[in-house]
């Protein structure tokens, strides 16, 4: 598994090596904005100017393109400027969404193997904040809600199927029910405005690899007819009831069906992972990387992943205690994290395929749907190992020293359950999860447990993407061989003309 990653990058950028200079027509097409799509994820710097609070860490998120809609949802915790490192943080979010205005990355807007493109964009939208100071939990009904309007300019970098994106996010925000007078509380750190320089690394959702085979399929069958000849009826005077009596025959009929399946070819795969854990108090930073082995099969989705880097763990003191734990007047909280490698497997069952888009014959036996759009919910479950490569390291400095104080004042057991420094060499790690399936690129949710080594339980969210081999080298090398072939007989013929051939095609 520890090669994966390094091969699907490769595969991510063979398609480079077969770039040729093609002619494009100098129209550019509505349609390649509404075929464009992508997943990535977020790492932002939100800056609350002259509020007195800033964030001690970077904000993650996740990005969402399709067409010209977007979303971005994004969550990291905040604290007053100069703070005591032990302070108990709090916990803050934005959801933005609206329309991106940039020129596309290709004429027919679909993925495209020699695609390279450095685009401005500007994005305006409307945005959401539940940002409180402290530890109170962002709400929508408890005040720090606040409600208003996002601008974004920035830069564009593609190249194949990835994406890079650096944006400095302008939102202005007002009180989310301005009738209270609630723009007055004082832990509303939403209200004002709010810069936020971001980058976003997005995997293209290549709705063209994944466009589902059309079949259509009609026939004939037999079915029984009843038909009535006579109706009679008949009283029972003793019951006092009124009997319906019908009299008839039955016939036997033909019918005919007619209707369309679409579904997608199974395939192999492989691509990266990134995983990583929504920054929260009782949670230290999680972040790591790898690659993964895919296969698809109908409604069946089979994984195995490799992944290393740091895994975040919780804070060791039990909630109860943490209200009396304090240093210098403020809460403490005793988060880590560990220097892990994870190997897994998963196995899943895609319970909703939808599929978008428009239809393009291609035989009368054989069509597929062009510029399709395809989005799965699936469920799974998950096994695997977890090796810690070394010892856990706490997120604040001189925190150990503290907690020990804290678990001997509160005689609170020390073990892997509590304390980072007491986890075992590996663990054996299980739980159930979610992925939304945007084409090739997949959301995932994991509630996991570890076992002898509770104080990593937890949920993850991660960002995949998985490549069809078979279909990745046919778009790079044997779909490009055929229509240069094409346009070669064209010239020779004749017959060919600026608008023949477009990228992507």
């Amino acid at each position: 598994m520890r090669p994966l990653l390094c091969v699907s990058l490769f595969l991510l950028a063979c398609p480079l090596i077969a770039q040729e200079k093609k002619q494009e027509p100098k129209e550019i097409d509505l349609a390649a904005h509404k075929s464009i799509g992508y997943l990535g994820a977020t790492v932002s710097q939100p800056l609350f100017i002259g509020k007195g609070y800033e964030s001690p860490g970077y904000w993650r998120g996740i990005h969402f393109k399709s067409g010209l809609f977007f979303i971005n949802w994004t969550w990291g915790q905040t604290t007053k400027t100069q703070a005591d490192t032990t302070s108990l943080l709090g916990n803050g979010t934005m959801i933005t969404w609206g329309i991106r205005f940039s020129k596309p990355t290709t004429k027919s807007g679909k993925m495209t193997a020699a695609t390279a493109a450095f685009r401005p964009k500007f994005d305006a939208g409307i945005s959401f904040a539940a940002i409180p100071k402290d530890t109170l939990p962002p709400s929508v009904g408890d005040g720090p809600a606040s409600f208003g309007f996002h601008l974004s300019p920035g830069v564009i970098l593609r190249a194949s199927s990835l994406y890079v994106i650096a944006s400095a996010d302008v939102d202005a925000m007002m009180n989310w029910i301005p009738v209270m007078n609630r723009a007055n509380k004082p832990y509303n750190l939403g209200r004002g405005f709010i810069i936020t320089p971001s980058i976003t690394i997005g995997f293209d959702n290549a709705w063209d690899l994944l466009s589902p085979r059309f079949r259509h399929y009609e026939g004939t069958y037999t079915y029984t007819e009843f038909r009535t000849t006579r109706i009679d009826y008949h009283y029972d005077y003793w019951k006092d009831e009124l009997t319906k009596i019908t009299k008839g025959y039955t016939v036997e009929k033909t019918g005919f069906y007619n209707y369309n399946i679409y579904k997608i070819d199974p395939f192999i795969g492989i691509g990266p992972v990134y995983k990583f854990m929504p920054q929260r108090s009782r949670f230290g930073e999680t972040s790591m990387i790898g690659g993964q082995l895919g296969l698809k099969v109908s409604f069946l989705k089979l994984e195995a992943q490799y992944l290393q880097g740091r895994l975040g763990l919780q804070n060791g003191i039990p909630q109860q205690y943490m209200k009396s734990a304090r240093h210098e007047g403020r809460p403490i909280t005793y988060t880590a994290s560990v220097n892990a490698t994870e190997m897994s497997a998963k196995a899943g069952v895609n319970i909703t395929n939808l599929f978008f888009g428009k239809k393009k014959m291609i035989s009368d036996d054989d069509s597929r749907k062009i510029g399709t759009t395809f989005y799965g919910l699936c469920v799974y479950y998950k096994y695997g190992k977890t090796t810690f490569n070394a010892p856990a390291v706490y997120t604040y400095a001189g925190a150990e020293a503290q907690l020990d104080s804290a678990m001997s004042m509160y005689n609170i057991e020390s073990s892997s359950s509590t304390d980072a420094r007491m986890l075992p060499g590996s663990a054996t790690v299980q739980g159930l999860g979610g992925s939304l399936d945007m084409g090739i690129v997949s959301l995932n949710y994991e509630k996991l447990r570890y076992d002898n080594a509770a104080i990593a339980d937890g949920g993850t969210v991660s960002l995949s993407l998985i490549l069809p081999v078979h279909k990745v080298v046919r778009m790079a090398f044997v779909k490009r061989k055929i229509n240069k072939l094409s346009r070669k007989q064209k010239q020779d013929n004749g017959t060919e003309t600026p608008y023949d051939y477009q990228d992507g095609d």
